[in-house]
C-alpha cells in the first residue's frame, strides 16, 4: 500500500504540474482538442487529489481518537492488554513509508504542485 499511494501522489503532482503548464504556457502553440484535454486535466487532478485527501486525514484523525480512549480506559487496570494498547500506533495512510496523511498533509501536496508547476514555466 505504501509504494502505491505514494506512486499515485507522485503522478497526481507530476500530472497536475503538466497540466498546469500546459494551460498556461501552450495556448496557442497546440491544437484545441489537445488544448482542452489538459485543461481537464488541469481541473479534473486536483479535484480528485482534495477528494481523497481528507478521507486519509480522517482515517488518521479517528485511529488517534479510538487509540486515546482506548488508553484511558485500559490505565485503569495494570494487565498485559492495557500495555499492549500503550504500544499500539494510530493508523493512517502512509506515503511509501516517509509520512502518514495528517491535517497539514493537503496543503503541502498542493503547495508542491503550484511550486512544481512555478518552475516549468519560469524555466523555460
Amino acid at each position: 500500500m505504501d509504494v502505491a499511494s505514494w506512486c499515485a501522489i507522485s503522478s497526481g503532482v507530476a500530472l497536475g504540474a503538466v497540466g498546469n503548464y500546459a494551460v498556461i504556457m501552450l495556448y496557442e502553440k497546440m491544437p484545441i482538442l489537445i488544448y482542452m484535454y489538459s485543461v481537464l486535466v488541469a481541473i479534473l487532478v486536483p479535484l480528485v487529489m482534495g477528494a481523497m485527501f481528507p478521507l486519509g486525514e480522517q482515517i488518521y484523525e479517528s485511529s488517534v481518537e479510538l487509540l486515546h480512549k482506548w488508553r484511558s480506559m485500559a490505565l485503569k487496570r495494570n494487565t498485559y492488554r492495557s500495555k499492549a494498547l500503550l504500544c499500539i500506533k494510530p493508523m493512517g495512510s502512509s506515503i511509501g513509508g516517509f509520512f502518514v496523511f495528517k491535517k497539514g498533509c493537503t496543503g503541502g501536496v498542493f503547495e508542491q504542485l503550484m511550486n512544481f508547476t512555478i518552475n516549468a514555466i519560469l524555466s523555460l
